[in-house]
């Protein structure tokens, strides 16, 4: 087993070892403020209800997990499992299969849709009001 395949399967069980522990502690009993753009400036970032969202969704709890961040649900989720699949199709069979890949553009535009979603989810409009993971 090459090095890059044994990295794949590590990393791979350790995200699922988080899941299922983060299945059992639910992170609103427990208080858990680690971002540090909320806990210095009071700002809530792109990622603020990520955890929240994801124990959400491993308790099928799909509308709680769209309330405490909308965005990565809806996007980064699925972009991160796609990115994930074809680390490992790359990985397992490098010479068989040629994936597309996002490209540069479509990493910019991701920044910059993260960018306005933190900015918007921080005005003090009601429209904004329910982006905030509280």
């Amino acid at each position: 087993m090459t090095r890059g395949k044994l990295i794949y399967i590590l990393s791979s069980a350790a995200g699922i070892l988080a899941l299922i522990l983060l299945y059992f502690v639910n992170p609103e009993k427990i208080e858990l403020e680690l971002c540090f753009s909320r806990r210095i400036f009071h700002f809530y970032c792109a990622g603020c209800g990520a955890t929240r969202a994801t124990y959400a969704l491993l308790h099928g709890n799909f509308t709680a997990a769209l309330r405490y961040n909308p965005v990565y649900v809806i996007i980064l989720i699925p972009l991160f499992a796609y990115l994930w699949f074809l680390l490992g199709v790359q990985t397992f069979f490098p010479n068989r299969f040629r994936l597309p890949l996002p490209g540069f553009r479509w990493a910019v535009t991701l920044l910059v849709l993260l960018v306005l979603y933190s900015l918007l989810r921080n005005l003090p409009f009601e429209l904004f009001q329910g982006w905030k993971p509280e």
